[in-house]
């Protein structure tokens, strides 16, 4: 079997190249580079999959900071729109093109977190339809999934939440973040009032090698199996590992919003159920607790 792994060196998609590589080395990765595959260039991206033709592509690719996402916001020709949508448009139809299977990876972020549509959200639940209800980041997120699920019949997209992973140099997961600040001896303010989940890569990386061997085409959701709030969770983190140099505050999120007037940055009831993936999949998926105590208290 031959994979196209788009985005093969980002914080989710580097983990599974890894994964895969010792899981079943007889399968065929190609990695190549945004120069090598650009999402932008259609016909650089026809002549590769001419010449390479792979048995299913997975895509990793995306601008995914939030906040600087924010500074373009309304901005169809700016770096988040032309790299999550334009380029995930692209994508999906050169795999209509060459009846390829694409397993694309979203966000809970297509949902609005707002108490009228509350989460957390299963796999049926209908993303976010008014863009102002999101943030520019989850909008354009929404788009790219409108682009796979209306131009392909075989697509999986896999949504997660906060993601994060035993170790990664090139870029602070939401928990080495937290601990970046008590590293640093910087105060830590967290809400207490927003409900979100967590996903560990190494789950995401598990359920792709599952559907590599048995596709499954819809939506599926790869998270913790239970919400935290951030206070909750920097809490928990920061007395298990004896952080002592530390201050943690607790701030809402709802202030926040009152203060700012931004609704939609943070979504305040947010998160993924992942029940009905959990039962296609054949696996379980962890608690939050359990996933810090994977990765950081246990190591």
């Amino acid at each position: 079997m031959k994979l196209l792994i788009i985005g093969s060196t980002s914080l989710v998609g580097s983990h599974l190249v890894n994964y895969i590589k010792t899981t079943d080395p007889s399968i065929q990765l190609l990695t190549p580079s945004s120069d090598e595959f650009n999402l932008l260039d259609l016909a650089r991206q026809d002549s590769y999959l001419t010449q390479e033709f792979p048995d299913l592509v997975i895509n990793f690719a995306a601008y995914t900071d939030v906040s600087k996402a924010e500074q373009e916001n309304n901005d169809r020709n700016g770096n988040v729109w032309k790299i999550n949508v334009t380029g995930t448009t692209n994508l999906a139809k050169l795999c209509r093109k060459f009846n390829l299977p694409l397993i694309h990876i979203s966000t809970d972020m297509v949902f609005s977190g707002k108490k009228s549509d509350p989460g957390p959200y299963d796999e049926k639940h209908a993303s976010e339809g008014l863009q102002n209800n999101l943030c520019w980041y989850g909008w354009t997120k929404k788009k790219a999934e409108d682009a796979v699920s209306t131009s392909l019949s075989k697509f999986t997209i896999i949504r997660i939440s906060n993601p994060v992973r035993h170790a990664f140099d090139s870029k602070l997961d939401y928990i080495r973040k937290i601990l970046n600040k008590a590293d640093l001896g910087q105060e830590i303010s967290l809400f207490t009032d927003q409900y979100l989940t967590l996903t560990l890569i190494d789950n995401v990386s598990q359920a792709i090698f599952r559907l590599i061997n048995k596709p499954y085409f819809g939506f599926m959701h790869v998270s913790s199996s239970n919400l935290f709030t951030p206070y909750n969770l920097g809490t928990y983190l920061l007395t298990h590992i004896k952080k002592n140099n530390y201050k943690l505050n607790k701030s809402r999120l709802d202030d926040f919003i009152t203060r700012t007037g931004n609704s939609t940055r943070y979504p305040q009831f947010g998160g993924l159920k992942v029940s009905a993936s959990s039962k296609i999949l054949g696996m379980r998926f962890p608690t939050w607790q359990e996933i810090i105590d994977e990765i950081v208290v246990n190591q």
